[in-house]
């Protein structure tokens, strides 16, 4: 073998895979001089070289790979973490502001509610007033009503006193009328007795003589 074939066999034995002697070989038995299969075979492998990655070449790649890769995460890590801090303050502000919000309907709520207190308070003190002029003048109303009646019923025992007064002056004066009268009626028939008995007796003797 000459010094090409042994430096292209020896170059890089973990990353060509192309046999550099068993090809010269073939071209020499196809026909090729020396110099021609050494020439055809460097070429060959410089353009495999070229093409095919070594194992270097994997770990530098797959190195700068992961590099990017690292990079690439830092930024994603440092980007979320900027998004993630922004809308924790964005949340914070929001929160702040339905707070504010809900601070400011709980309070207007109150003073509503204070103020229908304050109104419906008014409204049973209003109320009870009213319910005690009612009260009192239902009270004044009723102690006419029953002076009125006391009155009325005195008034009318005055009336029915004087009534039986005069009705017992009537009798007592027809009293005296009848007695008056049985009087003149008793000296009547004691006069006609007077008058008439004589007369009586002397016809009750005669019918007795005869």
């Amino acid at each position: 073998m000459t010094a090409a074939n042994e430096a292209l066999s020896t170059e890089t034995p973990a990353a060509v895979t192309f046999d550099t002697l068993s090809a010269a070989q073939a071209l020499r038995k196809s026909g090729f001089e020396d110099r021609q299969a050494e020439a055809i075979v460097t070429t060959i492998s410089k353009a495999m070289n070229e093409t095919v990655a070594t194992k270097s070449d994997l770990e530098l790649q797959g190195s700068a790979i992961r590099t990017d890769l690292e990079r690439q995460g830092a930024e994603i890590r440092t980007d979320l973490e900027r998004q993630g801090a922004e809308i924790r303050t964005d949340l914070e502000r929001q929160g702040a502001e339905i707070r504010k919000d809900l601070d400011k309907q709980i309070a207007a709520t109150r003073k509503d509610l204070e103020a229908q207190g304050a109104a419906t308070r008014a409204e049973i003190v209003a109320t009870r007033t009213d319910l005690e002029k009612q009260i009192a003048a239902t009270r004044t109303d009723l102690e006419k009503q029953l002076a009125a009646i006391r009155k009325d019923m005195e008034l009318q025992a005055s009336k029915t006193s004087g009534a039986i007064e005069k009705l017992e002056q009537s009798m007592a004066s027809l009293h005296d009328k009848n007695v008056i009268r049985l009087g003149g009626l008793v000296l009547s028939m004691a006069f006609l007795f007077l008058a008439v008995g004589p007369f009586y007796f002397r016809w009750v003797m005669s019918l007795m003589a005869s």
